[in-house]
């Protein structure tokens, strides 16, 4: 009974955080919604249906620069790369940073309409932000990326979701041996 109480579509979240990795290096322009309850049926209807396991290959080959899938959103729900291509509605908020492109705007604005965690990462200087409610944060390490994903998933989010968190411990790579 207890596997019940889990998040019950777990898929490896390093393979989103290698390819994040890539791609904020490359300055390859990229668009990730999670969604954790809703299969956000009328978005994914927008854009094109992969319905695959979540991989870097896979996320690194949609979102390169001569795909044809690359402009528009990924949705990831239930574990799958349910979509990609999809129009994400764009945030109206006059008081976003004015270096905000359409892409990071898509980004706060389905955050505004649906309860999603969305990450965008910038083609012009492959810098990341994170939306989650009409709020963002950005300069986060991957591992706090990570950590906020898997908080999302997990209905584990602090109240005040745009504080940020501390950068979880490393894990010591040698152990005592006796």
């Amino acid at each position: 009974a207890h596997w019940r109480t889990r998040y019950h579509d777990d898929f490896d979240i390093r393979e989103v955080t290698e390819a994040l990795k890539t791609m904020k290096a490359s300055h390859t322009g990229a668009l990730i919604v999670f969604s954790r309850d809703a299969d956000l049926k009328s978005y994914v209807d927008t854009g094109d249906p992969v319905d695959a396991e979540v991989s870097k290959r896979l996320i690194l080959s949609i979102f390169h620069k001569h795909s044809p899938l690359h402009d528009g959103a990924m949705i990831i729900y239930k574990g799958r790369i349910k979509a990609a291509r999809c129009v994400l509605p764009i945030s109206e908020n006059d008081h976003l940073p004015p270096q905000f492109g359409l892409r990071h705007r898509s980004a706060v604005g389905m955050s505004e309409n649906t309860d999603t965690l969305i990450v965008a990462i910038s083609e012009e200087t492959g810098r990341l932000i994170l939306t989650r409610n009409g709020k963002y944060l950005r300069g986060l390490k991957l591992r706090q990326v990570e950590q906020k994903v898997m908080e999302y998933l997990h209905k584990e989010e602090p109240e005040k979701w745009d504080i940020l968190p501390p950068e979880p411990e490393r894990e010591e790579t040698s152990e005592l041996k006796a």
